[in-house]
Parts: C-alpha cells; structure tokens; sequence
C-alpha cells in the first residue's frame, strides 16, 4: 500500500509543469547510509571497512526532479551497483530513467 502510494505520487509530481524546471526525470542519483545494528539481523554482515560492528546499508534512488523513488536495505559485503540498479528496474514509476549519476 504505500509503495503504490509513493509511486503514485513521484508519477503526478513527474507531471506537473514546474518539475521540469529541475530536470526531465532521466537522470538519477543514489547513496547508501551504513546503520549499525546491535542485534543479530538477517542481511546484517562483517565488513573490514566498517571495523568490527555489524550493520546494513540503507540505499535511496533519487530523480533529477527531487524526489526519492527508490529504497533498499542491503548487507554491508553486496555490491552497490546490483542493488541500484535491482532498486531503478522493480519501481514502477513513469520516469524514464536513462543515466546514473
């Protein structure tokens, strides 16, 4: 229910005129926020760049229009770009998204 209200919404704002002011909804941008976590989780993992604590990466696409329309929880050891990209193709959105900043 509220991915399809999320999805909803990106696709009206996507048609609203003032959106293309800041971009014609092709190009996106991504980045990750490591969280640590205190208890044991299913996709938590042990990563030499993080030292000795245990946590998941949160992951956000976000248009060229400013809005976010994509989020993942990934563990620390997976590779970034197969979940950006897992993230831009499983929204349904009506932004055509040609490039990856």
């Amino acid at each position: 229910m509220y991915e399809k209200a999320m999805t909803d919404i990106i696709n009206c704002q996507h048609k609203q005129p003032y959106a293309k002011y800041w971009g014609n909804g092709s190009t996106s941008s991504s980045d990750g926020v490591r969280v640590k976590s205190a208890i044991e989780a299913l996709n938590e993992c042990y990563n030499p760049h993080y030292d000795l604590e245990k946590g998941v990466t949160m992951y956000s696409a976000v248009s060229d229009q400013y809005l976010r329309f994509g989020i993942g929880i990934i563990n620390t050891n997976s590779r970034d770009a197969i979940h950006i990209v897992d993230i831009i193709l499983n929204y349904k959105i009506e932004l055509e998204i040609e490039e990856l900043e």
